[in-house]
């Protein structure tokens, strides 16, 4: 037999490592694709709310039981069904005292953001983490004048989309 007539040989390891990267290449497309497919559908879910006016605090007022303190459910949690991820926190209008921000309970450990002073603080992602069935407070102590509280690009989540979000 001549080298003219030589029949070629298959190596099959080289072709199963061919056909394990190809694959494994075709799976990763395909994840790459389901994940985009993802963030799409999940931007159907989720909206930000540019600015809301959660009240004011005025040093003035005595509520029994609760003195100095905003609550205010319907503005200052996510609707049924949904979480928040609050990224702009402000406080304006008072010269003395300290606003405090609390998360469902005016109580240690519960704290949020404080204000010293009028001003805004910004926080990341899921840095200002409202889940469902949650709300903020507010409670002034030693307060001058009248503090006014709002809360600012607020990114409103379908409560099944949540996980989707944060990753």
């Amino acid at each position: 037999m001549t080298q003219d007539n030589a029949v070629p040989v298959f190596d099959v390891e080289v072709a199963g490592r061919l056909i394990a990267a190809l694959s494994s290449h075709e799976q990763e497309l395909r994840r790459r694709n389901d994940m985009d497919q993802r963030k799409r559908e999940l931007a159907q879910h989720v909206h930000v709310i540019p600015q809301i006016t959660l009240g004011q605090i005025t040093a003035n007022v005595a509520q029994p039981g609760n003195q100095n303190v905003l609550d205010v459910p319907v503005l200052m949690g996510p609707r049924t069904g949904y979480a928040w991820d609050v990224h702009r926190y402000t406080c304006s209008a008072f010269t003395g005292g300290t606003v405090s921000v609390y998360l469902d309970a005016v109580a240690d450990g519960q704290q949020v953001m404080i204000f010293t002073s009028a001003g805004v603080s910004l926080v990341g992602k899921n840095q200002g983490w409202i889940p469902a069935g949650s709300r903020l407070l507010a409670a002034a102590t030693g307060l001058t004048g009248t503090a006014t509280l709002g809360i600012g690009n607020v990114v409103e989540i379908e409560a099944e989309w949540v996980w989707d979000y944060l990753l």
